[in-house]
């Protein structure tokens, strides 16, 4: 079987978030049988955990975000000489 999970990968991400074989099968012109094959293992292999296209980069070779809040206070920061 072909491996065409970066390909199913992008498009889940684009809002392909239900698994519409027929339609993705059309999207990436790939047999849909390849398409089903490719969806249960990634569903088997965890990496994809609900159909709202939540995936773990890690099991998809992607990187990750991080949010920092920072907070300051203008009174103590306004005066950069002092």
């Amino acid at each position: 079987m072909k491996d065409i999970k970066p390909k199913l990968i992008r498009l889940f991400k684009e809002g392909y978030c239900t698994p519409q074989i027929a339609r993705i099968a059309r999207a990436i012109s790939e047999p849909s049988t390849t398409i089903h094959y490719n969806i249960k293992k990634l569903e088997s292999d965890g990496a994809i955990k609900t159909y709202k296209a939540v995936f773990d980069h890690r099991k998809i070779d992607e990187g990750f975000s991080v949010f920092i809040l920072v907070a300051l206070s203008s009174g103590e920061y306004s005066d950069p000489r002092g």
